[in-house]
This record gives C-alpha cells, sequence and structure tokens, in this order.
C-alpha cells in the first residue's frame, strides 16, 4: 500500500472520528478530508485497524490515488463535530 506524505499537516483538514471496536472500546483518530475522494466508501483506513471491522462489506473497484478491487467492511463512528452516530462502510 503507498504511503502518503503531508508536509503541511497543520493547514491540512482533518476530522475527528471515533469508531467503536470489536471488544466493546472506543478507537479515536484525526482522518485528513480529501475532498477529490469519489469513492464508493466513506473512509479509508489502514488494513491493520482490524478491531473496528464489524462485518464484511462487498468489495468494489476504486479509481484513482487508490485503485483497484478495494476489501470493505462496516463499522460504527461518530463525528463528535457535529454529533453524529453512524453505520458506515469503508
Amino acid at each position: 500500500m503507498p504511503i502518503a506524505y503531508f508536509p503541511s499537516l497543520a493547514n491540512a483538514e482533518v476530522v475527528e472520528v471515533g469508531f467503536a471496536t470489536t471488544t466493546g472500546g472506543d478507537l479515536n483518530l484525526r482522518l485528513f478530508v480529501d475532498t477529490g475522494f469519489t469513492g464508493s466508501s466513506w473512509f479509508i483506513l489502514s488494513r491493520h485497524l482490524v478491531n473496528v471491522a464489524m462485518s464484511p462489506a462487498p468489495a468494489v473497484h476504486a479509481f484513482g490515488a487508490i485503485h483497484g478491487i478495494q476489501q470493505r467492511v462496516t463499522v460504527f463512528c461518530k463525528i463528535p463535530m457535529n454529533s453524529d452516530q453512524a453505520s458506515l462502510v469503508i
């Protein structure tokens, strides 16, 4: 998997997202907002975050910077900045 490097983190748009884990805990992450992403998923997360995958979801073919067949999962998360909670496919 390619590694993205952003030298201007201080100026980047990020969103705080709290994910429910499979062990009943919470995992809070700061994620980059990519306004150019046009995929079928809400977030793109590292494969090592298996503890937030609640159930499998259908794979899709992605185009752009991330391309090819992408495995997806359903996660439960909340975005504290607007008090929303959701079950999302990522």
